[in-house]
């Protein structure tokens, strides 16, 4: 039998509305086991909207690890609803100390391959957070394909996941590197100063060993300012007006050593 499910916006109010700390326990152990009778009877219908509410009792400090595999569930769902809220789910939940998050991998990489790109943007949102070294090496050539594609949201989120596995597997940075120059040049705003961040991603032996550091700081600082002053004059510079460019490139430098 499936249990009738509430909506978050209830539990909610349900919540704020109790007077004691005992009466907010009280309905969240209501709540959660409602929920886990619901994962239990496997009801599709309404697993997202559970899920939901269990990331919000997550939210609060209670114990939500039951939900983990229902994260999985979701994500694995053709439904943008679904993928929503299981990869928000297993942004919260898991970790790369789990075993769980290595079952995600395929999911992952099958929606890095959609040309989606919101379904895309979630994917690289989660492997930015979550991703362990073993799951970025089996992701790295799609994240790389990516880096290039036409559309400057996913081309961001690409860069910045391009980071987290060039921190978490060194050796892989010849791979994002080339790409990344290529993004030095691009007219949309955003889109230069996101492929600076492996350039500069602390990692010293990406560009030069550690008696260079100062060279390399020295070298992107120009680099971008250099960027940013082309974006300022540019007569077709996408997506902003000149006056909203800014110091925007600018903010990307951190403090090089001179």
């Amino acid at each position: 039998m499936v249990v009738p499910s509430s909506k978050l916006q209830d539990l909610i109010e349900e919540i704020r509305g109790a007077k004691t700390q005992a009466q907010e326990r009280e309905v969240i152990q209501k709540e959660c086991a409602h929920i886990r009778a619901s994962f239990r009877d496997g009801d599709p219908l309404h697993r997202h909207r559970q899920l939901a509410k269990l990331l919000y009792v997550h939210m609060l400090g209670y114990p939500a690890h039951f939900g983990q595999m229902e994260c999985l569930k979701l994500i694995a769902s053709p439904r943008f609803t679904d993928k929503r809220v299981g990869y928000l789910g297993a942004m919260l939940l898991l970790d790369e100390r789990q075993d769980a998050h290595l079952l995600i991998t395929n999911s992952i990489k099958n929606d890095l391959s959609q040309g989606i790109q919101a379904v895309q943007g979630l994917a690289l949102c989660t492997l930015s957070t979550v991703g362990s070294a073993e799951m970025c090496r089996d992701l790295a050539t799609e994240v790389e394909k990516l880096l290039l594609q036409p559309g400057p949201y996913v081309r961001k989120k690409a860069v910045l996941t391009a980071v987290h596995i060039i921190r978490k597997v060194p050796e892989l940075s010849n791979i994002f590197l080339p790409p990344c120059a290529q993004l030095l040049h691009e007219r949309h705003h955003g889109g230069a100063p996101a492929g600076a961040d492996p350039l500069d991603s602390g990692d010293d032996g990406i560009l030069h060993r550690a008696q260079y550091i100062w060279i390399k700081g020295l070298a992107v600082s120009l680099w971008l300012v250099a960027i940013s002053r082309t974006l300022w004059i540019a007569q077709d510079c996408t997506g902003h007006p000149k006056t909203s460019l800014g110091s925007g490139g600018c903010l990307k430098i951190r403090n090089p050593v001179w």
